[in-house]
């Protein structure tokens, strides 16, 4: 018989959280210090909402990230999901094969035990 693979864990991120909420939160909280830099500079919004946006879009950065893990999840699982389709064929191929042997050998001794008791009929 086929080996079965292994059990399916969720082990391997795409992104994993010491990356999350580390450089990716320092990255989002400079892009958006330049960020509110512009708009305070442009007077697009007031300077009160620029400062609140610099520090708290960063936050929410890592948070909408996430989804990406659960796509590289989803991902392995349905690979792992394949393989064991593909295990179970393989063990219905290998069962097939021994219960034809099994049956091939069944019948070659049934005529061999035909052949003797004929053998020792004529005799």
């Amino acid at each position: 018989m086929p080996i079965k693979p292994w059990a399916y864990e969720y082990k391997r991120k795409l992104i994993p959280n010491e990356v999350l909420f580390g450089p990716i939160l320092a990255l989002a909280f400079l892009i958006f210090m330049i960020i509110g830099a512009i708009l305070d500079s442009n007077k697009v919004i007031s300077s009160d909402a620029a400062f609140s946006l610099m520090f708290v879009a960063p936050l929410i950065v890592p948070f909408l990230l996430m989804p990406i893990n659960w796509a590289g999840y989803w991902h392995q699982g349905r690979h792992h999901r394949a393989r064991l389709r593909e295990w179970k064929v393989q063990c219905a191929k290998a069962q097939a094969q021994y219960d034809e042997a099994v049956k091939k050998y069944e019948y070659e001794e049934a005529m061999e035990f035909v052949k003797e008791i004929r053998c020792k009929s004529l005799n």
